[in-house]
């Protein structure tokens, strides 16, 4: 079941917090027009604050840096992999290393760096590739409008066309583009996972 959810953005807050509840502006004029979600899993939410103002939120408080930020680095990104011993896939899953990954990209760009989703640890080698593959999944996702597997639609209500590039996410079963092998599906975290046994050996 999809839910949807829609919100008219205006200030101050409290006539913000007024619009999302009455669907009426309030005197208020609109900062940025209507804001539209679309999600079957309820994961969306709206919170208002002052800019920079993040403590309140835990979730933003200890966001990673955007992937194209100059911070984002493969020096960065592997010593926020190694402050923690959780599953890469996990951790890349948490926003807390690196802003903006779904499932999707973080299948993709673990497949495209040879890394297996379960390590818990890259070499410099490897965080050099990973940091270069999630650049380079999310730069292809944004090029091809986003990923549509049921109903994404974009600002236009447009279907993107990225899920007809993936290589990895959602192939189960299907051969490794890389090397030829079978790739695989498990669960980590509570999601779906597709990997390669072979170009992705855990070491």
């Amino acid at each position: 079941m999809n839910t949807r959810k829609n919100a008219l953005i205006a200030a101050p807050t409290s006539a913000f917090e007024s619009d999302i509840h009455t669907g009426e502006p309030s005197g208020c004029s609109p900062i940025a027009g209507s804001s539209s979600s679309q999600t079957p899993d309820d994961f969306g939410r709206i919170a208002v604050v002052e800019p920079g103002q993040y403590s309140s939120l835990t979730t933003l408080a200890h966001l990673g840096p955007e992937p194209f930020d100059d911070e984002f680095t493969p020096e960065f990104l592997r010593a926020r992999l190694h402050q923690s011993t959780q599953a890469i896939k996990t951790q890349l899953m948490s926003q807390r290393v690196v802003a903006g990954l779904g499932n999707i990209y973080v299948d993709e760009a673990l497949w495209a760096a040879r890394v297996n989703p379960r390590s818990t640890r890259v070499t410099k080698a490897q965080s050099v590739a990973l940091h270069d593959s999630i650049v380079s999944s999310l730069e292809a996702g944004i090029r091809n409008g986003g990923t549509t597997l049921r109903d994404y639609r974009d600002a236009r209500g447009a279907s993107g066309n990225n899920q007809l590039t993936l290589k990895c996410y959602g192939r189960s079963g299907l051969p490794c583009l890389h090397c030829g092998g079978t790739l695989a599906r498990t669960v980590i975290s509570g999601r779906s996972t597709t990997f390669c046994p072979l170009c992705q050996r855990r070491k």
